[in-house]
Formats: structure tokens, sequence, C-alpha cells
């Protein structure tokens, strides 16, 4: 008997390391959970065919879809159809080899509108070194497109504007070189 109560004082000693190493790593699990479900960004994870098996909140306030509504459907449910097959071939190449695929994309919402994101796909793989699922995380930068559109056209304005003017005009920077002239100043230097 005194063998058989060594014994059972065995494996309830193993029986408590495993339940506080499930229970550490359930704690650590949360964590990472929360973050994604609190993250600014968009979080999808497929499964390797594409298949969409969650979507972080985010996501659905960005794109409109509930995530009931995108759990099952592939990714292609936002595509906004302005990129060639070729596009998408090289972005499935990169991440089936098991590489990072970084890029932009322009998408369409639940009601049509589209928007830019910038997006990381990244493979999660297994113990095996299989690719199992993969994992995109996205920003919308859809308000940051339209500053960046609205000063290119404010340049091209101010460019136009500065060579059509028939006086001379120039600039200079704060080393004092010549950092721009009009074409009527040019004209005026003889240059």
């Amino acid at each position: 008997t005194l063998v058989i109560a060594a014994f059972i004082a065995f494996f309830i000693q193993r029986n408590q390391t495993i339940t506080r190493k499930v229970q550490k790593a359930t704690g650590e699990l949360r964590k990472i959970s929360e973050a994604v479900e609190h993250s600014p960004v968009s979080v999808m994870i497929t499964a390797k065919d594409g298949t969409i098996e969650y979507v972080n909140p985010t996501f659905s306030e960005v794109t409109g879809y509930a995530a009931e509504e995108a759990i099952g459907q592939k990714p292609s449910l936002l595509s906004s159809g302005k990129y060639p097959p070729a596009y998408y071939k090289e972005l499935w190449d990169t991440i089936l080899s098991g590489h990072i695929w970084h890029g932009e994309f322009v998408n369409r919402k639940k009601r049509g509108e589209e928007f830019w994101e910038s997006t990381s796909i990244s493979p999660i793989i297994n113990g095996e070194g299989e690719i199992t699922h993969f994992v995109s995380v996205k920003q919308d930068t859809t308000e940051r497109k339209a500053a960046e559109e609205a000063l290119r056209a404010a340049e091209e304005k101010s460019r136009l504007l500065l060579e059509s003017v028939g006086e001379g005009i120039f600039g200079v920077n704060l080393d004092g070189k010549l950092a721009f002239i009009n074409p009527a100043a040019t004209r005026m230097l003889g240059y």
C-alpha cells in the first residue's frame, strides 16, 4: 500500500503541475485575445484555403460586415475589383511559401463604398512546419490617402500657378540655396 500511496501522490503532484501550466497558458491566451479584440487595427484569421475563421470588432466597424457575415466567406468578399488576378497570385505565392506579404488594397465595404487598407498577411505554422492558417493585420488608410491626394493636388496647383505667372518668382531654402524658380524668372535672369 505504501507503493500505491506514493504512486497516487506522484499523480496528484503531476496533475497539479499540469493544472498550473494550463492555467498559466490560459491566462496568456486570454491576454492575447483581449489585445486582438480591442486592437485599433482589423485582424482576420483564415484557414489555409482562405476561408475566414475569425475577425475582430475593428474589422466589423471598418467594413460593415458583422463577424457572423464574414466567417465562412473568403477575403474576396471585400474586393473592389480594381486589381488583376496577377496581383492576388503574387500575394498567394508569397504567403503559401511561408513568407509575409505587405501591401495595400482598395477594398469595398458592405454598403459599397471603397476604402484603402495597408495590409500585412502572415502564415501561421504548426509544430510540424506546415502552414495551417493566415493572419491579416489591416489598417484603414483612407484618410491618409485622401490627405496625400489633397496635398498632391495643392502642389500641382501651386506649380501651375508659379509657372503661369508673368512675374519672376524664385525661392530659397534655409541654407540660402535656390529651391525653385519659375519660367518667368529664368527668362529674366537669362538662365
